[in-house]
Formats: structure tokens, C-alpha cells, sequence
């Protein structure tokens, strides 16, 4: 998929200059700098510090990234998933999607939110994906290109939740996502965990315009 990307873009993380930038097009980030911490500028650069939801403005501790459909149920930390939103608003959507929790905003108004949710939290169904469809396609484990994290191979307790939802739903907690060339990007402990069930083929969304160098 091509996500939605400024025209102009760079970004200099606390170690690297230019440790992400865009050229023809695509989104180039350099090796070390996460994708996380290079969507969540974009999304802040795009919208300011305006709560997507109540639409006020914000100072730099008080606002958060939400991710319009929730990574609980396989939403990806890229732009196209991404907008600011206020601590309260983050905390009230939980995980609802974006039109859900719209929905639910209007309820309230109407004094029928807490029947909302009620509601929500009745038919609330883990076990699948809930991000559009054509998101998603599927790599073998061997097409995927992973640099080690040593720090991050052993966080235990990431691990841990991998493998309940896993067994208790069948199916991995989210896809991973790499670039164009197939370098991972996110998705690290997923990726480690399906190798180690001996997991052939995983959920994947593939980004089209970003490029690891």
C-alpha cells in the first residue's frame, strides 16, 4: 500500500541528521530510527497539536497518537492510521474506531453514552482483524529482511502476550509491517514468535513509497 505522505519531509533524530526524509516520493528512513517516532512527526506536522476529537488545542504533554482503528485489533502505527487526540479522548475511544467512537460521542451528547458503550463492550470480538482489507497481504518469513535487536529480543512479557493471543484466538496480534524491499519495520517480536511456532506465511502490510537505508 502507499501511504499518505507530505510533499516535503525531514527529520533529524537526537543521534542522526536526516535520519528520515522524502525523496521522489518515498519516504527514506535510515537504519536505527524507528518507524514509530518517524509517523507519529509526520502526524503531528499534518494536523498540529489539535485533538482530532474535541478539537482543541493542546500543549506537547498533554497530547497523544491515536490509531483510528486500534492496534489491539491489528492497526498499524502508519499515517494513514494515525491522528493527535487528547489524553482524555485516547483513553475514552479505547478500542473503538475512529466512527465508533464518533458514534459514541453523539450518544453522549444525547446522554446515552454509558448505554453506548455497554453496547460496544457487548459485541467487542477479539480474534480478527478490524483495518480495511486491502491493507494486508500475506510474505513468507524467508522473503523478510530483519536486523537483530538484542534490547528488544528479550522482552519477555511482549512475548508473553504474543503467544497468549495467539493460542487464544489463533491468529498473530497484528501483521507486521515492512518496506518496499521487505525490511522490517515493526513487528519485530511477531515476527521472532512466528518463527518460532514454525509459522511460514504472516499477515503483512507492505509499504509501497518508504524505504529502509
Amino acid at each position: 500500500m502507499y501511504i499518505k505522505l507530505p510533499k516535503k519531509f525531514n527529520m533529524d533524530s537526537s543521534t542522526t541528521k536526516n535520519a528520515a526524509f522524502i525523496q521522489n516520493k518515498v519516504l527514506k528512513i535510515r537504519r536505527g530510527t524507528t518507524l514509530r517516532e518517524v509517523m507519529y512527526e509526520i502526524t503531528f506536522r499534518k494536523y498540529g497539536r489539535r485533538c482530532f476529537y474535541c478539537g482543541k488545542v493542546f500543549p506537547k504533554d498533554k497530547i497523544t497518537i491515536d490509531h483510528i482503528f486500534p492496534q489491539d485489533f491489528g492497526g498499524p502505527t502508519i499515517t494513514d492510521n494515525l491522528v493527535p487526540a487528547c489524553k482524555q479522548c485516547n483513553t475514552e475511544k479505547s478500542n473503538m474506531t475512529k466512527n465508533q467512537f464518533m458514534s459514541y460521542i453523539e450518544a453522549r451528547k444525547h446522554g446515552k453514552g454509558k448505554e453506548f458503550r455497554k453496547e460496544f463492550n457487548k459485541k467487542i470480538k477479539y480474534g480478527k482483524y478490524k483495518i480495511p482489507g486491502n491493507w494486508i497481504t500475506k510474505r513468507k518469513i524467508t522473503e523478510i529482511t530483519v536486523v537483530f535487536d538484542l534490547k528488544e529480543k528479550y522482552q519477555k512479557d511482549k512475548m508473553r502476550t504474543i503467544k497468549y493471543f495467539y493460542n487464544t484466538y489463533g491468529i498473530l496480534k497484528k501483521p507486521i509491517v515492512i518496506d518496499k524491499n521487505g525490511f522490517l519495520l515493526d513487528g519485530f517480536m511477531i515476527l521472532m514468535f512466528a518463527k518460532t511456532k514454525g509459522i511460514e506465511e504472516i499477515p503483512v502490510i507492505v509499504l509501497d513509497n518508504v524505504e529502509v537505508i
